[in-house]
C-alpha cells in the first residue's frame, strides 16, 4: 500500500495478478535491483511512491557506487596533471634586460643574476624585523598638532556650553 498519492495503477489491477504475471513481475524487479549499492530504507519508501523521482548526483550514482567509475570515464587514467612543481619560464634570451614596469637599471640586474645565493640564513643575520625607531612619539605636522590638542574640536561640551549628550528631547522642541 503507498501511504502517499493513492492513485491507481495497472498494478492494482487484480484481475491481472496471475501466476504467470506474478513470476515475471518478480522477475523483472530481481533483474532491476542493484546489489552493489543497496539504497537505505528511506530511498525505498520514496521511490515506491508515484511521482517521486529520486535520481543521483552529477555522473554519480545514488549510494555513490560508481564513483571511480565516473573518474576513469571522465578523466582516464592518467589525470593530465603533472606531478612536479610549476615552473616560470626564463627569459628566452639572457642578453635582453627585464622589460617590466620600473626603471630599468641593467647594471644593478646584471649583477643581482651574478651573485651568488647569501651564505648565511635570515636568522643568522643580526637584522630583526622590529623597528628601532621610537612609536611612542611621533612629531605633528603644526597645523594637524593644533587641532588634535585643542578639545573644542573634539569635546562637544566644549564647544557648545548648551550641548545635551543624545540631542534635544523631541517633546521639548515647540512646534
Amino acid at each position: 500500500m503507498n501511504p502517499f498519492n493513492n492513485n491507481h495503477g495497472i498494478y492494482d489491477d487484480t484481475s491481472d495478478k496471475t501466476q504467470r504475471g506474478l513470476l515475471n513481475s518478480s522477475h523483472a524487479n530481481y533483474m532491476l535491483n542493484s546489489f552493489a549499492s543497496p539504497i537505505n530504507k528511506s530511498l525505498d519508501i520514496a521511490t515506491s511512491q508515484p511521482y517521486v523521482f529520486v535520481k543521483g548526483g552529477n555522473s554519480v550514482s545514488n549510494g555513490a557506487a560508481n564513483v571511480d567509475d565516473s573518474t576513469t570515464l571522465r578523466v582516464g587514467e592518467n589525470d593530465g596533471r603533472v606531478p612536479e612543481r610549476l615552473n616560470l619560464k626564463p627569459r628566452e634570451f639572457n642578453t635582453i634586460p627585464f622589460m617590466g614596469r620600473g626603471r630599468v637599471d641593467p647594471d644593478t640586474e646584471t649583477a643581482m643574476l651574478q651573485s651568488g645565493a647569501l651564505p648565511e640564513k635570515k636568522s643568522d643575520i643580526g637584522m630583526s624585523e622590529i623597528s628601532s625607531r621610537p612609536t611612542d612619539f611621533n612629531p605633528l605636522i603644526p597645523s594637524l598638532e593644533q587641532t588634535i590638542t585643542n578639545p573644542m574640536h573634539l569635546v562637544e561640551e566644549s564647544a557648545d556650553p548648551g550641548w545635551i549628550r543624545g540631542g534635544l528631547p523631541s517633546r521639548a522642541v515647540g512646534h
